[in-house]
């Protein structure tokens, strides 16, 4: 075995040293020179590990099938299993087809991947040299300036990029010499996407006056990933304290928490938060937008700000942060009757009966023409009071459901109170569960 395929091969084998030999491996493979290296280089490794091929066909190439069949072919000589992911959407009109590509990209393989399944990507010290130079050129802070890390959770696998510190001559040095194809993509020479251009204008120039500026970059991504690390560390109970989540998943965040400090230190800890939940970071005029408009509205505002397919909204003292198709199930259920013998799911409440009574009840949304007498009150409230007086943002309102009799009088609101307006019912007990992780919520209707 060559040098270079054992210089390579260790590499590999040092990064899976952590994991059991039993944790399935998956390589995502783009045909390209990098990637065929890697699948060649672990499939001679003789790995015990169970071993299988992603790749990803954006549709965006004429010839985007027989690359899959390439790789689909590939696999197969070496025995390996290969899966074809498919991407079924296109980038929307004004999005950046590189940035679109990759987020679709790390979603699909990331829905791919088992509990704990290791994913190899190829990346070089090449790659992460222009990343920290594309960030740097996109005014990007520590966490855009520490690049990519060599390992990281993807989905509920965990994606290793053990080649992170070799250069992408050692790896055409090891092809060559192999002699085994590879694709090339017409797309890698267009200097119209600024990765491109970087990797052939501007570092070829920056090569031949700094000739280690691969090492150095690189360098500099790791200071600055461990400056992040230790900044994450030290607000990571800051954070945590101040998170919470809401009755439909959505992540919520305490601003009273960070109200007293500065500016810079409330988007940093923003910035945690936003990992945390696994969010895009917003750019810098977004981020000029989230202060101007929702950190610092006023008390009877409810602002929302939009980027990359997430919504961040307030609501008094609290910020409620979801993908927008999370946002998109907020929906008024319709009303259904529910006979008690068997658990009732509405939107994100299971609703069970722990003390059943023969007479059924309707479930269905919230109006604003309901009214509740509740217990230890003279007056009945209506239901914009008692969403004012509970704190119940805006957009849930319409979606909160309400337990009635079959003549509509008002027996309970799941998840928030029961109305002692009737004087005598058939007592029913009630357990709601929110699916998406809310806490619980058991209700009684008196006697």
């Amino acid at each position: 075995m060559a040098y270079g395929n054992l210089m390579l091969a260790h590499t590999i084998h040092a990064t899976l040293t952590p994991y059991a030999t039993t944790t399935p491996i998956s390589i995502a493979v783009s045909g390209g020179m990098d990637s065929i290296s890697l699948l060649h280089v672990v499939a001679s490794a003789a790995l015990p590990n169970p071993l299988r091929v992603l790749h990803v066909n954006h549709g965006l190439s004429a010839y985007a099938a027989p690359w899959a069949h390439f790789v689909e072919k590939e696999a197969a000589e070496l025995h390996i299993p290969c899966e074809i992911l498919c991407i079924q959407e296109t980038p929307p009109p004004g999005d950046s087809i590189e940035a679109w590509a990759r987020r679709v990209r790390y979603q699909a393989l990331a829905h791919k991947l088992q509990q704990g399944e290791l994913l190899l990507t190829a990346h070089t010290a090449d790659d992460q040299a222009e990343t920290v130079l594309l960030q740097l050129l996109r005014g990007a802070g520590l966490p855009g300036l520490a690049a990519m890390p060599t390992q990281r959770a993807l989905g509920q696998g965990i994606l290793l990029r053990p080649w992170l510190t070799l250069s992408r001559d050692t790896i055409e040095t090891y092809a060559h010499h192999q002699g085994f194809p590879w694709i090339e993509d017409d797309s890698n020479d267009n200097t119209r996407f600024d990765r491109n251009y970087l990797r052939h204008r501007v570092f070829p120039l920056l090569k031949s006056r700094w000739p280690a500026c691969l090492e150095t970059l690189s360098r500099s991504a790791r200071f600055c990933a461990e400056a992040q690390h230790e900044i994450s560390q030290h607000y990571d109970e800051t954070v945590k304290h101040a998170m919470s989540t809401g009755k439909w998943g959505e992540a919520c965040f305490a601003l009273h928490t960070i109200a007293a400090l500065e500016a810079s230190k409330q988007r940093t800890i923003l910035r945690h938060w936003l990992t945390i939940l696994k969010a895009p970071q917003p750019n810098e005029s977004q981020w000029q937008n989230l202060h101007r408009t929702v950190l610092h509205a006023s008390p009877n505002a409810t602002p929302a700000m939009q980027w990359s397919k997430w919504e961040i909204r307030r609501y008094r003292d609290t910020l409620y942060c979801a993908p927008m198709a999370q946002w998109h199930q907020l929906t008024p259920g319709l009303p259904i009757a529910w006979d008690l013998h068997a658990p009732l799911q509405w939107g994100p409440y299971r609703l069970t009966a722990t003390q059943s009574t023969q007479q059924p009840v309707w479930v269905r949304s919230a109006t604003a023409k309901d009214r509740f007498l509740l217990p230890n009150d003279t007056h009945h409230r209506t239901w914009k009071y008692l969403c004012q007086h509970w704190g119940i943002p805006p957009w849930e309102r319409a979606c909160t459901p309400i337990i009635c009799t079959v003549d509509n009088r008002l027996l309970a609101i799941v998840g928030y109170g029961q109305s002692t307006s009737l004087v005598r019912f058939a007592r029913l007990s009630y357990r709601a569960v929110y699916k998406n992780g809310g806490a619980d919520a058991v209700g009684n209707l008196p006697d």
